[in-house]
């Protein structure tokens, strides 16, 4: 799965926002008593993201159907109250672990919302039309009633295709260097890659 490059800029408080290319803070771990974004209708695998790692045999070939990860917002940039959240993932893509131990794994694309809060005190000229104008990408600013505003933003997700080999032992699978918790049942595969990558994203796929 591709590393997910945001968007950030940076509010000081009492001054003009300025640009900032850094990454800053990331998503905390999934809490599973978030509502889960989702794509499609839920399998049966997950609820929420509540699904608990029960290992099985993953061989075959898979569809991703649905995408799933802890939606809560979290505090960046350097004026205290300003947050992001990301939501609304709509990936489309394949999972392919043979017998033989080769995986394919494919993003054929796909997109994701970023919702920036800035709060009135992080908004110094009061325009929002001022707090967009700092952003890197393609955000729309709006008032969010009490003095601050309210920024989204949609984006698209690269297509990728990785290959290697794979292994599967307890509840753990192994692709390449990553490895993540996952559970599988004759027609459903989750896999949790909350802690292979930055962004606490959990898969489901649906056997093909």
């Amino acid at each position: 799965m591709r590393t997910l490059l945001l968007p950030f800029f940076l509010v000081a408080c009492g001054t003009s926002a300025a640009t900032d290319t850094s990454t800053g803070d990331t998503a905390d771990t999934a809490d599973t008593n978030d509502t889960a974004d989702t794509q499609d209708s839920a399998p049966d695998l997950v609820a929420e993201c509540e699904t608990t790692a029960c290992g099985g045999d993953p061989t075959g070939e898979w569809e991703l159907v649905q995408t799933c990860f802890d939606d809560a917002a979290t505090d960046f940039g350097k004026c205290e109250g300003t947050t992001i959240r990301l939501s609304d993932f709509q990936l489309q893509g394949s999972l392919s672990l043979g017998a033989d131990g080769a995986y394919t794994n494919t993003i054929t694309g796909g997109t994701f919302s970023t919702e920036v809060a800035v709060p009135a005190a992080c908004n110094p000229t009061a325009y929002c039309a001022d707090v967009q104008a700092t952003l890197t990408t393609d955000y729309t600013c709006a008032d969010d009633g009490a003095g601050g505003c309210a920024c989204a933003s949609t984006s698209p997700w690269s297509a990728s295709d990785d290959q290697g080999t794979w292994s599967a032992a307890g509840a753990d699978l192994m692709m390449g260097d990553a490895s993540a918790p996952f559970c599988t049942d004759s027609d459903e595969l989750w896999v949790d890659l909350t802690g292979a990558g930055f962004i606490p994203l959990q898969m489901v796929y649906a056997r093909k």
